[in-house]
């Protein structure tokens, strides 16, 4: 079965997105029940709730993140899971650095469409830059996730 781990900071906005966007398009193809799809932070706060401008944005695509329960990364988690995709370099760098037996799994979210750039962390914007952040991250997942698939295996 593959695993996909979204990480980003605080496990609040990006990656809960990012793993509810890429559950409703697996479950649209029909693929949802052989996939486990998670999330996580580097400096999460474990069980704290989504942020809420993610909660509203999240509504804009039929998706529901008031269940969300945030978690720190760990090596324990990292095993669980096949493929993790980063928003930034720093979440790059930081975990290929503190765990380099799991380097060859973890990518940048915009690699998957042949790029390499970060997706900003909105949590002190405003609505609209959360909502922008959110319509980056699917407009990702829907161009990249043939890329997705085949890295899956």
């Amino acid at each position: 079965m593959p695993s996909i781990l979204f990480v980003c900071t605080a496990n609040q906005i990006r990656s809960p997105l990012a793993q509810e966007i890429l559950l409703q398009l697996l479950n649209q193809r029909g693929a949802y029940l052989h996939w486990r799809v998670e999330s996580a932070g580097t400096w999460a706060f474990d069980g704290a709730p989504a942020h809420w401008m993610a909660v509203r944005s999240a509504r804009n695509y039929d998706l529901d993140l008031s269940g969300h329960r945030s978690r720190t990364i760990s090596i324990e988690l990292l095993q669980e899971f096949s493929l993790v995709f980063v928003m930034d370099r720093f979440q790059l760098e930081a975990l290929t650095f503190e765990f380099p037996s799991h380097a060859a799994k973890i990518h940048l979210l915009s690699e998957l469409i042949g790029k390499t750039f970060d997706i900003q962390d909105p949590v002190t914007g405003t609505v609209q830059d959360v909502d922008e952040t959110a319509a980056q991250i699917k407009n990702i997942l829907d161009e990249g996730f043939d890329q997705l698939v085949q890295m899956a295996g």
